[in-house]
This record gives structure tokens, C-alpha cells and sequence, in this order.
């Protein structure tokens, strides 16, 4: 049987297992026919890669054609942001002077269309799944944007890795520190992986209302790996700096709040708290107390060797 003469809902599953980003990539994917474009663009509409600056669905683009939101505005269920230094921007090749004036105005347009992209997905009642990544030289945007888009009310699972963004005004107090934001969604969340540049236990402090969480997974990555010249190193990330006249966050406090938050999750898969020790990759399982070493370049919740205490 040819896939146009299937059901419209066996039809639109087959198609979800494709995935969006088989149609993001070209639209051409999608006019096979009026039937299949139907079911395709719902499929498309549901989740979203965007990219800084090119492409179907850059940034810049999303942001400027209101139709294209309009229309997936009641479908969309998952965003993927992917940020780029202004290193990646062909204007950075330009000679210094101009570069250091085109380097602002690339700072400030970034931020702009940060903030606009957060009002945008407020406005999205089925959006539950986000997905923030910026690379290692990401370090000079404000901090308010990722404050906003991170405040969604119905976001389910929030994957962070920004290790190598550091906002230019981080302090953590309670309007700009990214771990209190962060940890203010943890009631409505399933699933949360974070690396950020910097981080502290904050993040993973339990409701002071003792109810138990629907969490199911919580990842924090406090490990970041930087290339040179051909070889691998990797290093901790840095502690969140405390206010005045509060203690200092180190890798311990992070691994005691999350075995206390493991504690107050109904149905926990996986806590776990990934560092640097030695030049290699540690995870701690907060649920079990059991701590591991993970292969180079492994996944965030592949399973490892078991340290033995001696």
C-alpha cells in the first residue's frame, strides 16, 4: 500500500518517526501532495531547530515572518535554540576597528532577538520541551533573555548546555542568577540536563513545601571539554560567586542537594551529578550513592566503570 492511502493518523505517526528536521532541512520534502503537505507541516509545526543565523529557520528569519508563527503557534511542542559566537558571523574577517563597532551590534542585535523569541514562545500553550546549546566562545550575552525563555509555564523538559556561555551580568540575585530560574520550574518538569558555565546547588534545591516532585531525570554536567591544537582537555566548570556573606558552593554541596532531591521524587530513573576528577569523566548517582567513571565522549546517562572505594 502506498503511504498516501494510509489512514491520515497511521500516516502522520510514520511521519513524526521521520521527524521535523527532515522537512525543516528542505522544504521541497513537504509538497508531495495537498494530503501530505496537510500532514507534514503539522508534523514540521510540532517541533522546531533554530539555528543563529541561516537556514529555513534561523533566528532572524523566525522572528520576522509572523505568519509562519501564527501557523505553528498551536502545534509546537519542542524548540531547539543552537547559539554561535560573532566568531562564526563573515563579518568578523573585517579589520579591527570595524570589527570591535560590528562585534556590539552583533551583541545587542543577539540579545533583541533573544527577548523576542521568549515573548514569541509564551505564547505557545503546547510547548513543553526546550533546548538551549551555545559552544565554548558564547560569553558576552545578557542574561535576561535565558531568564525569560526559561520562565515558560509549561515546559516538561529543559536540556542547558551552555558551558561555554557567561553572562555578562550573572550575579546571582533573583532576578538574573540562571540556577534560581532554573530550579523555580523543577514542580513541573519531567526531565532537566544542565551544563552552564557556571552553576550552583541552588539549582537543584527541593520546594520548601515538601511535596514530592514528577521529575524523572536530572542530569547536572559540571564537566566541559575544550579542543587545542588537536588534543582533548577537560576541566570543571565554575561555581556560581556568592552573594556577600554566603558560603560558596562547592562540587560536595551540589552532590548533597541532589541525594535530597532524589529523595523527593516519586519515580526517579536517574540523579546525577557529572565532574572533572584528574582529567576524567566522574558521574555521581544521587539515588544509589554510587560513583563512576564514564568513557571519553560518552553520553550524559551512558552507564560507566564503578569506583571502588578503597
Amino acid at each position: 500500500m502506498a503511504l498516501l492511502q494510509l489512514p491520515s493518523e497511521l500516516l502522520f505517526h510514520i511521519l513524526s518517526l521521520v521527524g521535523s528536521p527532515f522537512f525543516s532541512q528542505d522544504a521541497r520534502r513537504l509538497t508531495v501532495s495537498k494530503r501530505w503537505y496537510q500532514i507534514a507541516w503539522l508534523v514540521t509545526a510540532r517541533e522546531l531547530d533554530i539555528t543563529p543565523q541561516s537556514g529555513l529557520l534561523s533566528l532572524p528569519r523566525f522572528l520576522a515572518n509572523e505568519e509562519v508563527f501564527g501557523r505553528v503557534q498551536t502545534h509546537l511542542k519542542s524548540v531547539k535554540l543552537s547559539l554561535e559566537g560573532f566568531d562564526a558571523d563573515p563579518r568578523a574577517e573585517l579589520v579591527d576597528e570595524t570589527n570591535a563597532d560590528l562585534e556590539e551590534e552583533w551583541i545587542a542585535q543577539t540579545d533583541r532577538h533573544l527577548e523576542a523569541l521568549a515573548t514569541k514562545l509564551q505564547r505557545c500553550p503546547q510547548l513543553e520541551c526546550l533546548t538551549l546549546i551555545a559552544p565554548l566562545d558564547v560569553y558576552y550575552l545578557e542574561v535576561g533573555p535565558f531568564a525569560k525563555l526559561l520562565s515558560m509555564r509549561h515546559l516538561t523538559v529543559l536540556d542547558v548546555d551552555m558551558g561555554g556561555l557567561c553572562p555578562v551580568n550573572a550575579f546571582p540575585d533573583s532576578e538574573t542568577h540562571l540556577c534560581r530560574s532554573i530550579n523555580s520550574r523543577l514542580p513541573s518538569l519531567r526531565r532537566l540536563r544542565c551544563r552552564m558555565y557556571r552553576i550552583c546547588d541552588t539549582i537543584l534545591m527541593p520546594p520548601e513545601d515538601g511535596v514530592s516532585l514528577r521529575l524523572k531525570e536530572v542530569i547536572i554536567n559540571l564537566a566541559r571539554t575544550q579542543h587545542a591544537n588537536g588534543c582533548s582537555v577537560r576541566f570543571p566548570i565554575y561555581i556560581c560567586a556568592s552573594p556577600p556573606g554566603y558560603p560558596r558552593s562547592t562540587r560536595a554541596d551540589i552532590e548533597r542537594r541532589a541525594t535530597a532531591l532524589a529523595a523527593r521524587l516519586e519515580t526517579p530513573r536517574m540523579v546525577r551529578v557529572i565532574d572533572v576528577v584528574r582529567g576524567d569523566i566522574h558521574a555521581f548517582d544521587a539515588i544509589t550513592g554510587r560513583r563512576m567513571v564514564l568513557a571519553p565522549g560518552a553520553e550524559w546517562d551512558a552507564d560507566g566503570k564503578t569506583i571502588v572505594e578503597s
